[in-house]
């Protein structure tokens, strides 16, 4: 799930004082011995926002000028969604994640802004983050089959080894707290132009309470990471809610 493109070879309910079980001020997360649980669907992707005519903004702060950087969503049903990074209703490039029951899972990134399709699928899909957190350090680990199509042509295979944590409360600005999480994955490439090279990526996520705008609530303030090699990488700070147009 990324905020910008991860290359060929290679991240919910209205209003924070609706967030169940969740007890802070309306600028943060809360504070860890606040709650005994946090329902992180609700702050990624915040449904209620994110499917019912909002979208984020904010600005990559990688390079020396910061540049404009949007999230929308687009529900798919069934706990599935994509998450775009361009202008909305622009369908280019998208990440496809799905909320089960227990947890959220990372199968697909599309991309074809620039003419050819290229499509990245994970089976099973890749664990994120749980659906309800405790509060406490959380970690899982697996494997993932990884498969590079382009024009739906599969040109690379591999096994993705990946590590997913929830790291618990960080200081995102001075007074405000938020719920950061990690993933790391590491790719071999078995086939295909892509082998025998090995792809090493990390992405961390801070989520928020209280993101104004044109609305108020829970939302993903900050998106960083990217290829631990070089090459690629971000660091998206998110400002506000925006009303789509």
């Amino acid at each position: 799930m990324k905020t910008a493109r991860r290359g060929a070879v290679a991240a919910a309910i209205a209003l924070s004082a609706l967030v169940p079980v969740v007890a802070g001020d309306a600028g943060g997360a809360g504070t860890a011995g606040a709650a005994t649980s946090y329902d992180l669907r609700s702050y990624y992707p915040n449904p209620t926002l994110a499917f019912g005519g909002y979208y984020l903004e904010g600005f990559n702060y990688t390079s020396g000028t910061p540049q404009r950087s949007v999230l929308w969503f687009e529900d798919l049903g069934r706990g599935t969604f994509r998450q775009y990074n361009s202008a909305p209703f622009d369908r280019c490039h998208y990440d496809q994640l799905t909320w089960q029951s227990t947890r959220l899972v990372y199968s697909v990134t599309h991309h074809e802004c620039e003419g050819p399709k290229h499509d990245t699928i994970y089976s099973p899909p890749i664990t994120f983050i749980p659906r309800t957190w405790n509060g406490r350090a959380w970690r899982t680990t697996g494997k993932s089959n990884v498969t590079q199509q382009l024009d739906g042509v599969t040109v690379c295979t591999g096994v993705n080894t990946w590590e997913a944590r929830v790291l618990g409360f960080v200081e995102v600005t001075p007074g405000r707290q938020g719920i950061q999480w990690r993933t790391t994955q590491t790719t071999k490439w078995n086939t295909g132009s892509c082998a025998p090279w090995t792809t090493r990526w990390q992405e961390d996520y801070v989520l928020v309470t209280g993101m104004r705008g044109d609305a108020v609530g829970p939302a993903l303030i900050r998106s960083f990471g990217g290829n631990l090699d070089g090459g690629f990488n971000w660091d998206v700070w998110v400002d506000h809610w925006q009303r789509l147009p």
